[in-house]
């Protein structure tokens, strides 16, 4: 078995992005391309939401309290 064989994700590691990058730079190395290639410098996307009626307030500090809003089952069943 080769080092880049070892490295190889395996079943129980999951599919998470380690597992990708680790096949992409086994991938560039056979290809002898540089590793260089697997920083694209695209930035992450974050998205909030506020979740209760005190959800900025808790953020800043300001209250200890959320106030979480009251989800119905059946907007629940269709989130999750």
């Amino acid at each position: 078995m080769s080092i880049s064989e070892r490295h190889m994700p395996q079943e129980q590691w999951g599919s998470g992005v380690r597992n990708r990058r680790v096949v992409i730079s086994a991938a560039l190395d056979k290809l002898n391309l540089p590793r260089e290639l697997l920083y694209h410098n695209i930035k992450r996307e974050l998205f909030a939401m506020p979740l209760g009626h005190s959800s900025f307030e808790f953020v800043r500090g300001e209250s200890k309290i959320v106030g979480y809003y009251m989800i119905s089952v059946r907007i629940k069943s269709l989130i999750s």
